[in-house]
C-alpha cells in the first residue's frame, strides 16, 4: 500500500482496515509493540513501520496526524511524515509495526508443534515430574549402567596439597587453578568418522595458607567439575597451576577421548573410546605442575576404597571412605551424583 492510498483515507480506523485488508493473503500481520495502546485508535498521532528483512535498532515510520481541521465538518489531515524511530520509541508511543506471522504465534493458536519454540511439549502439557532428584553415589558403578539419558554430575569435594615446594620463597599462600579437558565441544561427522572438537573449562581457583600446607590438611570445598559428565566424554583429563607473581602465561596441552561412533548415519554414544583429540589448557602468571586422564569407567569403578592411589578420606557427612585420586602434590576427591530420567 502506497502514501498515496493512505492519504485517500477520511479516519485512523479506515486506514487500519485498509492496511488489514492488503495483508490478509500476505501472511502479515501488524503488531502493536506496547499493548495498553492497542485499542486506542483515536489518538492524536499513531505511526506506521514494518520489521525489516535484516537486523537494525532503528527503522523509518510514516507518521501521521489526526488534528481536526474543522470540527464542524469532521475533516482530517493525514499527510504522513517520513521519521526514523528506534526500539525505545516503539515502546511509549502508539506504532504499529508490519511484520511477518512469527511461526511460533501461528503454533499457540493451532497447537501446532514448530522447532525452536517454547512449549512445543506434549500439546502444551507439562512434562511428568523426575520421581527422585541427584542421589550421591556412596558406592562403585560400572560406568556403563549410568546410560546417555541419565544425568551423572561430577563435584571436586576435597583437596590438599601435599608440601611447600610448589611455593615460592617466602609465600604465605599456595594458589591453585585448576583446569578440566573435555571431548565436549561440536562433533562433525565425516562419512564413518567422528572428529570432536575437545574444550578446556576453569574448575576452581584455590587459595590455602602456607601451614595449611605444610600440615597436609585436608579442605573441603564442593565445587563442579562436571555437571553432566556424559557417556560420550569418555576421557577427561585434569590439570593443575599454581598461580605467582609472574609475567606471560603457563600452557600445557591435555588429550581427552570421545566415544561416539555412527550407527546408520546417527552419532551414537557407546561405552568404548573410539576417538582422541587435544585441547590447551592456559593460565596467566601461573606455573604448570601436574595433568591427569580421567576416564569415565575409573572414576566410576573407583569412587570408594583404596583404589590404585592407595589412599581414601573418611567424609564424617556422608559417611563414607572416599578413594583419594591424585595429581602429583595435589590430592583430591570426587564425589558423583546420579539422575535416574526415565
Amino acid at each position: 500500500m502506497s502514501a498515496k492510498d493512505l492519504n485517500s483515507k477520511t479516519s485512523n480506523e479506515d486506514v487500519i482496515n485498509s492496511i488489514l485488508e492488503n495483508l490478509v493473503d500476505e501472511n502479515l500481520e501488524i503488531y502493536v509493540p506496547s499493548k495498553e495502546l492497542e485499542n486506542a485508535v483515536n489518538d492524536e498521532v499513531f505511526y506506521v513501520s514494518y520489521t525489516a528483512s535484516y537486523y537494525t535498532k532503528t527503522n523509518e515510520a510514516f507518521k501521521y496526524g489526526n488534528t481536526l481541521a474543522n470540527k464542524e465538518n469532521s475533516k482530517i489531515n493525514t499527510d504522513p511524515i517520513v521519521v526514523e524511530i528506534d526500539d525505545d520509541f516503539i515502546e511509549v508511543n502508539k506504532v504499529y509495526l508490519i511484520k511477518p506471522i512469527d511461526e511460533c504465534d501461528i503454533q499457540f493458536q493451532k497447537a501446532a508443534k514448530v522447532s525452536g519454540c517454547a512449549g512445543t511439549g506434549g500439546g502444551g502439557n507439562p512434562p511428568d515430574p523426575i520421581e527422585e532428584g541427584p542421589k550421591l553415589l556412596k558406592y562403585n558403578v560400572n560406568h556403563t549402567t549410568i546410560e546417555d539419558k541419565d544425568i551423572l554430575s561430577t563435584r571436586l569435594g576435597w583437596f590438599r596439597v601435599r608440601g611447600t615446594s610448589w611455593m615460592g620463597f617466602g609465600g604465605s599462600h599456595q594458589k591453585l587453578a585448576i583446569h578440566r579437558g573435555s571431548p565436549d565441544g561440536k562433533i562433525t561427522v565425516s562419512g564413518s568418522q567422528v572428529i570432536p572438537e575437545a574444550k578446556a573449562y576453569t574448575v576452581a581457583n584455590f587459595k590455602v595458607t602456607r601451614r595449611t600446607v605444610r600440615k597436609e590438611n585436608w579442605r573441603k570445598v564442593n565445587v563442579e567439575f562436571d555437571d553432566d559428565w556424559s557417556l560420550s566424554e569418555n576421557e577427561q583429563a585434569i590439570t593443575v597451576f599454581t598461580k605467582h607473581n609472574l609475567k606471560g602465561e603457563a600452557e600445557t596441552e591435555l588429550s581427552v577421548k570421545t566415544s561416539y561412533k555412527v550407527v546408520n548415519g546417527e552419532l551414537t554414544p557407546t561405552t568404548e573410546p573410539t576417538v582422541s583429540s587435544k585441547v590447551t589448557t592456559k593460565e596467566s602468571a601461573a606455573k604448570f605442575r601436574e595433568k591427569r586422564a580421567l576416564s569415565r569407567r575409573q572414576v566410576l569403578a573407583t569412587i570408594i576404597g583404596l583404589g590404585v592411589t592407595g589412599k581414601t578420606l573418611y567424609d564424617e557427612d556422608d559417611d563414607v571412605d572416599y578413594n583419594v585420586k591424585v595429581a602429583g602434590k595435589f590430592e583430591y576427591v570426587l564425589k558423583h551424583y546420579y539422575t535416574d530420567i526415565d
